[in-house]
């Protein structure tokens, strides 16, 4: 749920601040997306830190929570936008958001993917089966799948087990 919810903030972000942009304070898309790169690279560059941070640290608590308040102190910045706001409190709130999200974007995956490791293994197998499906993977199928069955004793040889007889 949490997901959920931060993606319908986030990609509402980024849709709903051009659209403001544009009509409210009637800047061209060239100018309404280029007063978007602050989001955008601070978000890239804090989710890189944060990343090495989390893993130097070992603590994601802290990430998640400091990328949460500087996000929501970004979007309270933003509440306040009205048709008189400058150019550089518009550029300084999605500074401010832009390192809550990259905080918070790289704390929450490091955290969902903590809990839940068995995940990866099903995944990685679901993938494996279904990549051969794929036609951009289909070429690769063949000489992979030859591979494996190399490696796969045939059941002619395979012994009981002593607990299942």
């Amino acid at each position: 749920m949490q997901t959920f919810l931060v993606g319908i903030c986030y990609f509402g972000n980024i849709y709903m601040v051009p659209l403001y942009l544009q009509n409210v304070l009637g800047t061209s898309e060239i100018m309404s997306a280029a007063l978007l790169l602050p989001l955008v690279l601070t978000q890239t560059f804090t989710t890189t830190l944060s990343g090495y941070v989390l893993k130097w640290t070992n603590r994601t608590k802290t990430s998640f929570c400091v990328g949460f308040v500087l996000w929501c102190a970004g979007q309270a910045g933003q509440v306040a936008f009205s048709r008189t706001t400058t150019v550089g409190v518009i550029v300084g709130v999605l500074l401010v958001q832009g390192l809550g999200i990259g905080a918070t974007l790289q704390s929450s995956a490091a955290l969902s993917y903590s809990h839940i490791r068995w995940l990866k293994d099903v995944l990685m197998r679901t993938f494996a089966r279904s990549s051969r499906a794929h036609p951009g993977v289909g070429p690769l199928g063949g000489p992979c799948g030859r591979h494996r069955r190399s490696q796969v004793r045939p059941l002619s040889r395979l012994t009981p087990s002593p607990t299942l007889s």
